[in-house]
């Protein structure tokens, strides 16, 4: 069962990746992704995720999709 630290980082993953959250809650989600294998694991995952889906949506021409920060083209 994860902690109550671990639910709450985990909830921020993807505003955090896509530079939503302000610099407060940037910097503590950072701090905890230092120390935390499985919200590393979580990280990397739902990474993972959404450059699928890039690829995906670029097969089928989805010109409207939003590129994701930090894939390379």
């Amino acid at each position: 069962m994860k902690n109550t630290e671990c639910r709450g980082a985990q909830d921020q993953l993807v505003e955090y990746i896509e530079g939503e959250l302000d610099k407060t809650q940037q910097a503590l989600l950072a701090r905890h992704l230092e120390t935390c294998a499985d919200c590393q694991k979580e990280l990397k995952e739902i990474e993972r995720l959404r450059a699928a889906l890039h690829r995906c949506l670029g097969l089928f021409g989805c010109g409207s999709a939003k590129p994701v920060a930090g894939l390379d083209s």
